[in-house]
């Protein structure tokens, strides 16, 4: 009998084993405890591009993790590392990461209180753990039919670069692509939003890991569906990656870690939170309304959920 790999089962079918084997109520983003949350959050070091240095990875690492915790209505207080270095890297890159994390981390009004370092055999890695305090940590149940689904901005930034280097960088990449990879930040002024609107607001999640699995991830553990407005996605880099055979599907399948926030809103108060994120100097735009049944479609159309998978790379993402 052959043994069923990780990469053919793909994270999400992974996440919910374990799931199932620790009795966790759902795949939320972060725990939540009373009025603390905590979040952990890491990958490999060799997730990165030739135009990112260590002090880069460092900073992507925190706002990675600062983007669950703020995007899901809390405050991050307190920051802490675990990294593993191969043996033969110089001294400047534990250096130019921990410089990464410190200064992010203050960037994100957090104290960098420590952490672990060990060595590595291969490319290494980093994780960040963040402990904050909940200011409106709505469980995703509270989601109900006719809500609507906000996100803070429109995608297409990373789309570009992770499709430039499937081609071998025979994509230009604009300046914009590259700082939105090698120094992404999370929109703080959502702390404001969560703390002035919560009422208005039934839960949230990031965009991570791409808007479609985002969505799938938080309406599949409600079993709600979404009627789709528009696909967020930035018509400058639309037009520019057509014109190199790519379409919106392709777009979407190689999105992820621009760290928007999508936020369900009641329907009775979107002018209100709409006005209110407009003048708190965010741009959101109306994804869709939620709906009974399950599934993603627009205009008609059920949409393929597509993305990245951490153990299957970029693939059809299935939750079972």
């Amino acid at each position: 009998m052959r043994t069923l790999k990780l990469k053919d089962l793909g994270e999400a079918r992974a996440l919910q084993r374990i799931k199932e084997l620790v009795g966790l109520p759902s795949l939320d983003d972060v725990y939540l405890r009373g009025s603390e949350v905590f979040k952990l959050d890491g990958f490999n070091l060799s997730f990165s591009f030739p135009f990112m240095d260590y002090f880069d990875i460092g900073w992507k690492a925190v706002s990675a993790a600062m983007s669950d915790v703020i995007a899901r209505g809390a405050i991050p207080h307190l920051v802490m590392s675990s990294i593993g270095l191969n043996v033969n890297e110089p001294e400047e890159n534990l250096i130019g990461l921990v410089k990464g994390v410190k200064m992010a981390s203050e960037y994100y009004s957090s104290a960098y209180v420590g952490g672990d370092t060990n060595s590595s055999h291969n490319s290494g890695w980093i994780d960040i753990a963040v402990i904050g305090e909940a200011l409106c940590v709505k469980p995703w149940r509270d989601i109900r039919p006719g809500d609507v689904a906000l996100i803070t901005d429109r995608l297409g930034y990373t789309s570009e670069v992770f499709l430039s280097y499937e081609r071998g960088w025979s994509i230009p990449l604009t300046r914009e692509s590259i700082i939105r990879v090698k120094h992404p930040v999370v929109k703080r002024q959502l702390i404001h939003l969560f703390k002035e609107m919560c009422s208005s607001i039934s839960s949230s999640t990031d965009v991570s890991d791409g808007v479609l699995i985002s969505l799938h991830k938080v309406l599949s553990e409600i079993g709600y569906g979404i009627d789709l407005k528009e696909i967020p996605v930035r018509e400058d880099i639309l037009s520019k990656l057509e014109s190199f055979g790519y379409t919106v599907d392709d777009i979407l399948k190689y999105s992820g870690e621009e760290y928007e926030a999508i936020i369900f809103v009641k329907n009775n108060d979107l002018d209100r939170v709409i006005n209110f994120m407009r003048r708190k100097g965010l741009d959101p735009i109306v994804l869709g309304v939620v709906r009974e049944g399950e599934g993603i479609s627009l205009e008609g159309r059920r949409l393929r959920v597509t993305g990245w998978d951490n153990f299957a790379g970029f693939t059809e993402v299935v939750f079972k």
